[in-house]
């Protein structure tokens, strides 16, 4: 378990440092409620995309829109160089 935690800290010092400390201590909170859950964590992409909801949930639900709008650029254009 102390390997675990050590872990975990690595993961919020990076989240620390490339998206700042809001979002770290919303990471925090949001792991500290799945472990009392019992609930594993499958990806800190979905534990990050939920802490930026908590944050700001129209910039995320924006930020989301804009994505997906580029996977789907990326696709027409994978698309066409196939034909």
């Amino acid at each position: 378990m102390a390997e675990q935690s050590c872990d975990l800290e690595e993961m919020f010092q990076g989240i620390r440092q490339n998206e700042g400390a809001s979002l770290e201590k919303v990471c925090r909170e949001l792991v500290r409620e799945r472990h009392a859950a019992s609930k594993a964590i499958h990806s800190w992409v979905e534990i990050i995309d939920e802490a930026r909801q908590v944050l700001n949930p129209r910039g995320a639900a924006e930020s989301m829109s804009q994505a997906n709008v580029a996977l789907r650029s990326r696709i027409r254009v994978c698309d066409s160089a196939q034909d």
